[in-house]
């Protein structure tokens, strides 16, 4: 799918993405070779390059219920039907958002607090520790999958994935790069 700013996509498809997204992660894909079955076939699939577009319908609604499912253990629920619009973000814009309560101590912080905080155990798992040790880390900051951002009632916008990638954008973009980004509407 070529992006542009202010495309829009419903919560269904978003959810979709976002699984195939959290598979090429280093990070969260540990949790789909974990589940098996056909969590770890459609892991093999993105690891050998399938494209996202070329999923059947039936495999695009496995990713969407496995996001469901891990969102009812880690993140803010995000509801079906809701609109979301692709946006890419500068520093400035990311740093202003908040960060989901488990990677901030136990509350939404600011971004800007949450990178420069030390990681927190498990230290295998944090995000920060996972970009800055990552062998990627040296080809630089390339733009990847979106991150997600939802808006939580009387707080504000909050990051809910794409926090290793948001990690190295903010450690090795360049002036003028931007960190892409699905912002609910």
């Amino acid at each position: 799918m070529t992006r542009k700013v202010g495309d829009v996509i419903l919560s269904d498809e978003l959810k979709m993405r976002w699984a195939w997204g959290e598979l090429h992660s280093e990070r969260n894909s540990k949790w789909y070779s974990r589940k098996g079955g056909e969590a770890a076939r459609l892991l093999d699939l993105a690891r050998g390059g399938f494209e996202f577009e070329k999923l059947t319908a039936v495999e695009k609604s496995a990713l969407k219920s496995f996001v469901d499912e891990r969102m009812r253990r880690e993140i803010p629920p995000v509801p079906d039907g809701i609109a979301f619009k692709y946006c890419e973000w500068t520093k400035p814009q990311l740093g202003s958002c908040l960060v989901i309560p488990n990677l901030g101590g136990g509350q939404n912080i600011p971004y800007t607090d949450f990178i420069v905080q030390e990681p927190r155990a498990p230290i295998d798992t944090d995000p920060r520790h996972v970009a800055r040790n990552s062998g990627s880390r040296n080809k630089g900051y390339i733009p990847q999958e979106p991150g997600v951002a939802i808006l939580v009632p009387n707080r504000g916008t909050v990051l809910v994935d794409g926090y290793t990638r948001s990690v190295v954008f903010w450690d090795l973009g360049k002036d003028g790069d931007t960190y892409p980004v699905w912002v609910q509407v």
